[in-house]
């Protein structure tokens, strides 16, 4: 599951910062996991199955999307209000799962995966479902993969070329929008990963397909390596990975960020 989470995640973030042209866009900064996150919390209080949990996840998953880009199209400056917007339902839906585990003291552990990422819970049949998912994914998008690597060049070019850029961008969006619903309903919110590694992969030159290779195997990477600290740097205390990326992911981020600035003086 280690290995699928780090696909999953440097993938579909690869695909936001394309698509979005923002190199802060994931699921995680646009309020995407959040919205899952609350989906997937909401099954549980309900007592719901594995699947129904994960279809509650996607549904607010995609409500997010819906809601995030509606409210950014209303301003000037798209990127900017994607991003602030994107806090803002990170902040609600997380509040809103908080005082779902404070009524429910006897569903506290399972929810609490929810709000700190772990793979710790994970059993076989989690894994072929995220795999499935992830299996169709791979294969809508790689189907449109030239169209996606056109995406890169703006809307208006794109859009020269012949390219259905509107209905592409949806189409898109919404996939990576379910991939990442589908494995946060069974792991809770992984952060960073699908922020800064796609960041840290734009910069090696190359193909686009290059690059996605490169994103794909350094999330994976990534990932493996802040399992693995996280369950023996204190052991036998484990520390949830998503804390682990957290710690890993925002000296990075922040080099990232300074680095954007210095370049664009």
């Amino acid at each position: 599951m280690c290995l699928l989470s780090g696909v999953i995640l440097s993938f579909t973030g690869l695909l936001f910062q394309t698509i979005l042209n923002n190199m802060l866009a994931d699921s995680y900064s646009l309020g995407l996991a959040s919205g899952a996150s609350l989906g997937a919390g909401l099954g549980v209080v309900l007592g719901v199955s594995y699947i129904a949990i994960a279809l509650l996840s996607i549904s607010m998953s995609i409500l997010s999307l819906v809601l995030i880009l509606l409210l950014a199209s209303i301003f000037r400056n798209r990127q900017v209000a994607l991003i602030l917007f994107g806090m803002f339902l990170n902040m609600f839906f997380a509040s809103v799962l908080y005082v779902l585990l404070l009524l429910n003291p006897n569903k506290q552990q399972q929810m609490l995966n929810y709000l700190f990422g772990s793979l710790s819970s994970v059993d076989l049949m989690d894994v072929i479902l995220v795999g499935c998912v992830t299996l169709i994914g791979i294969i809508i998008i790689g189907y449109h993969y030239h169209s996606l690597s056109l995406m890169r060049l703006g809307e208006l070019t794109s859009k020269s070329l012949g390219m259905s850029y509107t209905k592409l961008m949806y189409l898109l969006l919404l996939v990576a929008s379910i991939m990442t619903a589908v494995l946060i309903s069974v792991t809770g919110i992984i952060g960073f990963v699908g922020l800064v590694i796609p960041a840290m992969m734009k910069h090696v030159k190359g193909r686009f397909y290059d690059q996605t290779i490169l994103t794909v195997l350094f999330g994976m990477l990534v990932l493996v390596l802040g399992d693995f600290i996280g369950k023996n740097i204190v052991y036998p205390i484990e520390i949830p990975v998503s804390i682990m990326m957290s710690i890993i992911g925002c000296p990075m981020l922040f080099y990232l960020l300074i680095r954007e600035l210095k370049y664009t003086r």
